[in-house]
């Protein structure tokens, strides 16, 4: 789930989970535009968070919490 915020009118289907899968599962072309655009988005923004500084972790898996300093525990 996520929000969306509009920055123009819009209007926008929504679907449930049943027949989401039952469009993808349908039609290999549909999956596979799908999967290229949200590539894309991702992609771009990986984009502006490197060149806004911030690093991208490059590792699967769960990412170990933060260690706090150890100067600022005493």
């Amino acid at each position: 789930q996520l929000d969306l915020v509009a920055v123009q009118e819009a209007k926008f289907l929504r679907i449930g989970a049943e027949q989401f899968r039952s469009v993808v599962e349908g039609d290999h072309q549909v999956l596979l535009r799908l999967f290229r655009t949200v590539a894309g988005y991702l992609s771009g923004a990986a984009d502006v968070m490197l060149a806004a500084g911030v690093e991208i972790p490059r590792e699967f898996g769960p990412q170990k919490p933060p260690q706090p300093d150890s100067e600022a525990e005493e």
